[in-house]
């Protein structure tokens, strides 16, 4: 019952009244953040290495990502796939909320479906795939988005040289959706 009653809040709820805050940042210097941990490309022999971590969905999601063209990067602790990031590269649209999406130019990329693993969390991961993926298309405008309540991805955002650019307020009153840029 408890489950019903979530996704009712997430689906019907939502949908009647919501309010979050979207930060877009933008990579502007190279911070040489570093990890433990091994940075590899995503490819179709290695897209199922995630399910250390992922459900089955995910992969399928995964392996969808890479035949549009998207890039990824696993990171690994030892043989243990231990994080995942995507690249959108422009031109292109990308979702920064359910509410609300960006068009990218073609010398743009963003970067985004990202999470650590729970077990690899606090040791600089993010900060640094975030770091390494930026520098690897250093020739674009390098893109990301957090929400603004999560405090530790913004975190490492900030520590892998990205900055704020865009405050994007989203409100969902009765169906109709109110959008408000704060440009920094």
């Amino acid at each position: 019952m408890k489950t019903l009653l979530s996704k009712f809040n997430r689906i019907v709820l939502k949908r009647i009244f919501s309010r979050d805050t979207v930060l877009l940042l933008e990579w502007k210097k190279d911070t040489h953040a570093t990890s433990v941990a091994e940075i590899k490309p995503v490819n179709p022999e290695n897209v199922a290495d995630a399910r250390s971590f992922q459900s089955e969905k995910q992969i399928r999601l995964f392996s969808r990502f890479l035949t549009r063209g998207n890039r990824g990067f696993y990171a690994y602790l030892g043989n243990a796939c231990v994080h995942r990031s995507w690249v959108v590269i422009g031109p292109g649209k990308v979702s920064l909320h359910k509410f609300f999406s960006i068009d990218l130019k073609p010398t743009e990329v963003f970067i985004q479906y990202c999470e650590t693993a729970p077990s690899a969390r606090g040791k600089n991961i993010f900060a640094h795939v975030l770091n390494d993926i930026a520098r690897q298309f250093r020739d674009k405008r390098v893109l990301t988005s957090v929400d603004l309540d999560n405090t530790s991805s913004r975190r490492s955002m900030e520590k892998a040289g990205f900055v704020e650019v865009d405050r994007i307020k989203i409100m969902m009153i009765l169906g109709v959706r109110f959008i408000a840029h704060d440009l920094q």
